[in-house]
């Protein structure tokens, strides 16, 4: 628009004027915008923060919504009547006027001329007007509207506003979701989020359902699960309890019938969810056939129970009858992959089940509607190795003196769960080769089988003083991994015409010679198994170097005099015995039989050369009369000697006592461990178990006369006094409860671990002591810890079977001090057997009672 020119003062007058106006009304317009914007995020930014901290609800979120809608409408209604009434000329020059107070009331006159707002009535009025509108004009030229102050500070103020919205937004978690929810009121936004699983699910009737509840967002700061059973009114609440990372989890237990449920927390609440249960497929009738491997020529058993014990490689062919029709079924092993049972048309499902090792199952059976079931406690397959058979020489059953030409008649008796192919006896005079002679059998009692051989003596060539060694052995019918071999105890013949008199080495003699030791040497190596651990043959080595130790103290004897032959046979048994105990030390078990057997050989040449050494005896008597002979005299001297350098016994019956008293506690773990948690339950039931037991289980038939590792030869067994477990002090003194009893069970194992160190440094002082007390202790303190990590697992049989072995393992180790002390050698050695085997019936018998305990 062209602007009027000077000559036109009126019309530029009013231009500037007009020009004013606007301003002024562009002004008023943005300040009064302003300034509802700032009210309204004001408005807002308190109720974001009202609701973020008090999670309003939706009502008064409506409302706060309301009034923040219709402040906005008033300034809306308001900003539109400023533009539809426009500042008027007069007024605007009066707001100049008030802001330069030097132009007096001219300006407002002037716009009052120029509005028509007054009237030219008198003659020097126009020329008036002009002069007005001149000056009006003059004045407004180059003027601009100033700011008002309040027009900053409501800018300011809005920023502030703005400031702290964004702040809100990027600081608080949920900040964002509260202006959402504020402008929003009917939003289903949340400041938190909740996930439950497993949501809608079905279950079997009588288990329990875990319900995961993962929180996000801002954290609840208390949550609840509530449900409801199918049919009923009121619903249950209970409190969840969450991590850091905002799980919450709760266990549903024992669902008899069906319910909904919902999960609660902060302002998050989950849909309803529904637990549907049903009956689970189970196993109504349950049937195994056994078959046994060919060779045992045993026909099929049939048994209903699903604990499976039968021989390695048998079949086992399970067949379950369910409660409903199946869509499938299978079993899942502990170890190896599982095995899907077939269906049949009489509505059974049947499999086929190899034994090759102990495992635990499970039997899995799912419905038509996919619903399953599965036995919770596993059920047990141990596969049964086949034993060699057990043989026993019944006659003679002892060393004996024979003349070279006689024929002995050997009595065997034999038995094996599965039959026996061949029994022999074998026998070698000492330093030659083997023989064997095929024993007559006939049926016995008990599926007991009898043989008999005959011994004949004049084939052999056979002198006075030497020694033929026999025993017997039997094969059974084992043709998978077999044939396994039994042999009976070595037994000796000494050629003597002297057939009334004792054998110098009578199995059964109490007196302890150098005869009976390496006899039992020999006895105790060919009992041995190739394949026996390396303790065994290193306590072979030390009792066959003690022996030849034994052997030098009678070389120097009778070296140096008229014994020239005697010293030369005592020389070689010497050597021998060198020989046989690298040999052992070595682990080679036939390279150590051939020397052990010439050495016993020159020893009863040295015998027969100098009979006034008697049967060569290690011990001296008390109160004996002095020996004859001078040079038995010089042995007994040196012998005492010996003993008085051996270490003092004094340590040896500490380490006895301390054995003694772990073996009594553990006895009294025992009985707790059969009812934990009832305190001083012993119901006189205690004397029941072996584990309690003041009195040693008796040996069988077979053990009482040997184990095949020479028991029969050289002196009869030491019976070492029990440890006196007091089965009141026990029971009065047993913890009650699992984690007691698991914590006691600790504290034992460690005693008995510092027992196995003290007894292992002993013997690298005093070598009577060997490596098996050790090694007894330090197997006892394995299994007792065993038996504490299974209480505390919550296995009752389990801690009960390792208990029972760490106890019966401290009875061993007790045994073998007591013996010791006593100086009579052990005849067999248990450091590597979890138990010995006569206890094999009770273990079993006191298993029985703990899983009943269980």
């Amino acid at each position: 628009m062209k602007e009027p020119s000077e000559n036109d003062p009126s019309n530029l007058a009013r231009q500037r004027l007009a020009q004013a106006c606007e301003a002024m009304d562009k002004t008023t317009r943005f300040g009064w915008a302003m300034m509802v914007g700032e009210a309204a995020l004001l408005a807002m930014l308190g109720l974001a923060v009202a609701d973020y901290w008090l999670m309003m609800p939706v009502l008064l979120r409506t409302a706060g919504s309301l009034g923040l809608a219709l402040l906005l409408i008033i300034g809306v209604v308001r900003l539109v009547r400023f533009y539809r009434r426009p500042t008027r000329l007069k007024q605007g020059a009066l707001v100049i006027e008030s802001g330069r107070p030097e132009l007096g009331c001219e300006v407002s006159t002037a716009a009052e001329y120029l509005a028509g707002e007054r009237k030219l009535e008198h003659e020097y009025e126009p020329e008036l007007a002009a002069a007005l509108e001149a000056k009006t004009a003059r004045a407004l030229g180059g003027y601009s509207i100033p700011v008002p102050g309040k027009l900053i500070g409501y800018a300011a103020l809005m920023a502030i506003t703005l400031l702290a919205l964004v702040f809100l937004v990027l600081a608080a978690p949920g900040g964002l979701t509260a202006l959402e929810r504020t402008a929003v009121p009917f939003s289903k936004a949340h400041y938190t989020t909740l996930e439950v699983k497993p949501g809608n699910t079905e279950v079997a009737i009588g288990r329990n359902v875990e319900i995961t509840n993962i929180f996000s967002g801002r954290l609840p700061k208390v949550a609840h699960l509530s449900w409801s059973e199918k049919n009923a009114v009121n619903w249950q609440t209970a409190a969840l309890t969450g991590d850091t990372q905002g799980i919450y989890l709760h266990t549903l237990t024992n669902l008899q019938a069906d319910l909904t449920y919902r999960v609660a927390g902060s302002d998050a609440v989950s849909p309803e969810y529904k637990i549907t249960t049903y009956i689970p497929p189970t196993v109504q009738d349950f049937n195994v056939r056994l078959n046994y491997p060919a060779y045992t020529k045993r026909g099929e058993v049939v048994q209903k129970s699903p604990d499976i014990s039968v021989l390695r490689a048998s079949t086992a062919e399970i067949r379950i009858q369910p409660s409903v029709g199946l869509k499938q079924a299978r079993l899942r092993f502990s170890s190896g992959p599982e095995r899907a049972l077939t269906g049949n048309p009489d509505g059974t499902w049947s499999g086929n089940v190899p034994i090759a090792k102990d495992v635990d199952y499970w039997i899995e059976l799912a419905d038509a509607k996919g619903h399953t079931g599965v036995n919770e406690k596993p059920y047990h397959i141990k596969a049964l190795p086949d034993n060699p058979p057990k043989v026993e020489i019944s006659d003679p059953g002892k060393d004996i003196r024979s003349s070279s030409t006689n024929k002995v008649l050997v009595k065997i008796s034999v038995s094996d769960d599965f039959g026996v192919e061949q029994i022999k006896l074998v026998f070698n005079k000492l330093g030659g080769a083997q023989q064997t002679v095929d024993a007559e059998r006939e049926p016995g009692p008990n599926g007991e089988v009898l043989a008999k051989a005959e011994l004949d003596l004049s084939t052999m060539g056979l002198k006075d003083y030497e020694l033929v060694a026999y025993h017997a052995e039997a094969s059974d019918n084992n043709t998978l991994d077999g044939p396994g071999i039994g042999r009976s105890p070595v037994y000796f013949i000494e050629i003597t015409d002297e057939e009334a008199g004792k054998s110098l080495a009578q199995g059964q003699s109490q007196k302890v010679n150098l005869l009976v030791i390496q006899k039992q040497i020999v006895a105790d190596t060919t009992a041995l198994a190739s394949a026996s651990p390396e303790e065994k043959f290193k306590d072979l080595a030390v009792r066959q170097r003690d022996a030849a130790e034994f052997g030098r103290m009678y070389l120097d004897a009778i070296s140096g005099g008229d014994a020239e032959a005697a010293a030369t046979e005592m020389h070689a048994a010497i050597t021998d015995m060198e020989v046989a105990g690298i040999q052992l030390e070595k682990q080679q078990r036939s390279g150590a039989i051939s020397p052990e057997e010439s050495a016993l050989a020159h020893l009863y040449q040295v015998v027969k050369l100098l009979p006034e050494l008697g049967n060569l005896p290690t011990t001296p008597t008390a109160g004996q009369k002095p020996p004859p002979s001078p040079k038995m005299q010089v042995v007994l001297e040196a012998i005492k000697q010996k003993n008085k350098e051996q270490p003092d016994n004094k340590e040896i019956e500490d380490a006895l006592n301390q054995a003694k008293d772990l073996a009594r506690a553990q006895s009294g773990l025992n009985i707790a461990m059969r009812h934990p948690g009832q305190p001083g339950d012993g119901r006189g039931q205690a004397g029941a178990s072996p584990a309690n037991s003041d009195s040693k289980p008796q040996p069988s038939k077979s053990q009482a006369k040997g184990s095949g590792q020479g028991q029969g030869q050289g002196q009869e067994q030491g019976n070492g006094d029990e440890p006196s477990d007091s089965t009141a002090d026990a029971q009065a003194q047993a913890p009650q409860s699992p984690a007691q009893i698991a914590q006691k069970e600790d504290e034992l194992s460690k005693e008995a671990a510092a027992l196995a160190e003290r007894l292992q440094r002993m013997a690298g002082k005093d070598k009577r002591l060997g490596h098996n007390p050790g090694s007894g202790a330090g197997r006892a303190a394995a299994k007792m810890a065993a038996a504490g990590q299974a209480m505390a697992a919550g296995s009752v049989a389990a801690a009960g079977e390792h208990g029972f072995q760490g106890q019966l393992a401290l009875r061993n180790v007790v045994d073998q001090l007591e013996r010791l002390l006593k100086n009579q050698p052990a005849p067999s050695d248990f450091a590597h057997e979890d138990s010995p085997k006569e206890y094999d019936a009770l273990i079993g018998e006191y298993l029985k009672r703990l899983s009943h305990a269980e």
